[in-house]
């Protein structure tokens, strides 16, 4: 753990006196074309000023960088009152530095006119605690904050709040609206990250990666952003000149390249003739035609069958193509430059598989309901940035000819009013089809789920896989759950996710009985996941849940059913993962009895930031968690022991015997694992990370024979006391140092 200070970087900058803090740097030298920054300096002329700025990614200390003042200190997510006082004290004109308290920094600041900017806040901070006084028009003292959300700005008391986040909002809607979920989301963050928040290049940077959604293309865009080293207070022009190296090596093609030379030949503000401008590029040899290609490329393939074009540049397809009457299957997947399917296509009409995933297509042809002989359509439909569109992204009456299809996947952007419009429409005609099996789509109400037949056997359509997103979630940018998390579920083969949603509907319990995958997202009323039913819920493999505020426990053992043999059913039986985030308000995972089944399959168990919860386990739950593989609890800032297990050795001979895994990360409460040391017999791995009251492991030599590394911080490792026989010198074979500042 340490605090970074940026000193030695701000010296050119500003110069200490010994009666005042002051930065001599003009405002001229400061970059005056950022919005943001701009926003801060016209606060720091205040005579009493503390800002917060939070949201976005790790930007918000890119963006300060650009403060060429005195005190900065950067404060570790696991910080040290002494560490952050000392790296103040390193900047400031006392005479002892080392032996300071808060006391010295308070007689000394309270004297003085200072900017101090504390970075990377991620839990509130008493300012006086550490010797910082509040702003007053007598000591001219500025503070700026920078934070990990607006709740930490608020409890802290800010006068004034700025939030990043509307500048990649910005960034991406005019990039081609990107949508949270996508897999492009964290390389926009970055983006925005290095154009230092600066709005002219956050702006040129959208507009040459609008549309694209080639990952190779963003990671180029990154690489180029990143050519000039990067340091505090890097300047718009340096930022610029990478901005327009990319913008220029994205222009379609030379031609256009040399025009924007040639145009670059004139002064600033001088008035340019068209005449002329025009005279310059045919004397340059830029007014050539672009070729056209061959348009009979396919004319002598009449036996083709199989035809993949997935990942090309392509454009457009050519009239050559629409004479393969043999085609059978067909697939465009990632064209992303393809916005036109002519039709032609309805020329195909021997074609079985079509797949259109990932296209920039914003609409099918008519035509398309003369390929009667499909059974599998995947189409991936891009909103469209001009009026000039179709209205409807699958025309009526097109879905019911395609009477064979056992495979539909239909996705949208949730923003497109279109789908909104005629989604009910397209729904009623997918219920039409009685050999479809497979359907993924997007439901922006619950109220659509109720034109399947749910309560037949099978369903109507009788669907054996699927994958529903339920819900409006338009206004999203940012999702917190990891999105390696929200994979797991694609290996299920009915997967529900319920977005933004309140409480248990009955038409999510309906469709939630067929499914084996279930993602909450943001549930903002939900107190139990067994609200859901029970019996609603047999078939359940996967549960991730994520930002559900008020979530206080996952299973109310009070809420019992009678199963198929007559015997009393507690819940979750069929569970093999269970995914907590962002669980503000959870206690407990189960309440009341527990009958001897429920969890008895679940292998994956995390928890991450529920800071209300004490205790992991009780002896009840434990005794069902033989089959527990793997075990992650990060940043859970109440936790005290995981087990609580007292006589335990009397009720269970081995406690948890399936457990390979387990990670303990930020948990400053932490103080006993267990008591016994037949804990977890097939531990492979574990790793520990600011757990300071943690201070001996339940592992030992001679049962825990399978152990093969331990991962922690060097000085915890170092204070651990051993039981009996055991000590440090034995692990060090498998023992792995981590990074305190980490």
């Amino acid at each position: 753990m340490h605090a970074e200070s940026h000193h030695s970087a701000l010296e050119p900058a500003a110069m200490l006196s010994d009666t005042s803090l002051e930065a001599t740097a003009p405002l001229s030298r400061l970059i005056k074309n950022d919005r943001i920054l701009n926003e801060i300096l016209s606060r720091i002329g205040y005579s009493k000023t503390r800002i917060g700025v939070y949201g976005g990614a790790v930007g918000k200390t890119t963006l300060l960088k650009s403060l060429k003042f005195v005190i900065w200190v950067t404060v570790p997510k696991v910080w040290k009152l002494e560490a952050v006082q000392l790296e103040i004290a390193k900047q400031l004109p006392l005479d002892d530095k080392k032996s300071i308290s808060s006391w010295k920094l308070m007689s000394f600041l309270n004297k003085v006119k200072f900017l101090l900017i504390l970075a990377g806040i991620h839990q509130v901070i008493s300012l006086d605690f550490i010797g910082i006084p509040d702003p007053t028009p007598e000591n001219g003292c500025n503070i700026v904050l920078t934070a990990v959300s607006e709740e930490i700005c608020d409890r802290m008391e800010v006068d004034w709040k700025i939030n990043l986040e509307g500048l990649l909002k910005e960034f991406c809607e005019n990039a081609g609206k990107i949508d949270y979920s996508s897999d492009l989301q964290p390389l926009a963050l970055e983006v925005v990250d290095l154009c230092g928040y600066h709005w002219h290049a956050i702006f040129l940077m959208s507009k040459a990666l609008k549309d694209e959604y080639d990952v190779c293309v963003w990671n180029n865009a990154i690489e180029i952003l990143r050519t000039q080293p990067a340091f505090p207070g890097r300047d718009l022009e340096n930022i610029m000149a990478d901005v327009l190296k990319f913008s220029y090596s994205r222009l379609p093609d030379d031609t256009t390249r040399r025009c924007l030379k040639n145009c670059a030949l004139f002064f600033e503000n001088q008035e340019i003739a068209r005449d002329s401008l025009i005279d310059n590029w045919m004397s340059d040899d830029l007014t050539d035609m672009y070729s056209k290609g061959q348009k009979t490329f396919f004319q002598d393939m009449l036996a083709l069958q199989i035809l993949n074009l997935s990942g090309t540049p392509i454009k457009s397809l050519p009239d050559s193509l629409f004479g393969l009457v043999n085609l059978k299957r067909f697939s465009l997947n990632h064209c992303v430059l393809l916005k036109l399917l002519p039709s032609g296509i309805g020329n195909l009409n021997c074609l079985e598989v079509f797949h259109l995933e990932g296209t920039a297509i914003v609409a099918l042809p008519r035509e398309v309901e003369q390929l009667t002989n499909l059974t599998s359509l995947k189409v991936s439909f891009r909103e469209p940035v001009s009026l000039d569109h179709p209205r409807k992204m699958i025309p009526d009456g097109v879905i019911p000819q395609l009477s064979k299809l056992k495979n539909l996947y239909i996705d949208v952007s949730p923003k497109d009013e279109r789908w909104k419009a005629s989604v009910e429409s397209v729904v009623l005609e997918i219920c039409t089809l009685t050999t479809l099996d497979t359907l993924q789509f997007y439901f922006p109400n619950m109220k659509l789920l109720s034109r399947f037949n749910w309560d037949s056997i099978p369903i109507s359509p009788p669907l054996s896989h699927f994958r529903f997103t339920i819900g409006d979630h338009t206004s999203r940018i940012i999702c917190r759950v990891p999105r390696e998390a929200e994979l797991e579920l694609v290996r299920y083969d009915k997967c529900l996710k319920y977005v933004n949603g309140e409480g248990a509907p009955k038409e999510i319990k309906k469709v939630l009985r067929h499914a084996s995958a279930l993602f909450l997202d943001r549930n903002m009323t939900i107190e139990k996941l067994s609200e859901f039913e029970i019996s609603n819920m047999m078939q359940l493999k996967c549960c991730l849940a994520g930002e559900c505020d008020k979530l206080q426990s996952i299973l109310d053992g009070d809420q019992m059913v009678i199963g198929a043999s007559e015997e009393v059913v507690v819940g979750f039986e069929s569970l093999e993962c269970l995914y907590i985030y962002y669980a503000k308000s959870l206690r407990s995972i189960c309440e009341g009895r527990l009958d001897n089944s429920s969890f008895k399959k679940l292998k994956y168990l995390t928890l991450h930031m529920c800071p209300e919860l004490t205790i992991v386990f009780t002896l009840e739950l434990l005794g069902n968690l033989s089959r527990l593989e793997e075990f992650t609890v990060d940043d859970c800032s109440n936790i005290r022991r995981l087990v609580q297990c007292k006589d335990i050795e009397n009720e269970i001979k081995h406690v948890l015997p399936a457990l390979k895994k387990i990670s303990l990360h930020f948990l400053p409460e932490l103080d006993s694992i267990s008591d016994v040391l037949s804990i977890a017999p097939r531990i492979k791995w574990m790793s520990f990370y600011y757990c300071p009251n943690l201070k001996n492991l339940p592992i030992s030599k001679a049962f825990h024979t399978e152990l093969g590394q331990i991962k922690s911080e060097k000085s915890w490792w170092q204070a651990l006391e051993w039981q009996n026989t055991e000590q440090d010198s034995n692990w060090k074979d498998i023992f792995v140092g981590v990074d305190e500042g980490d």
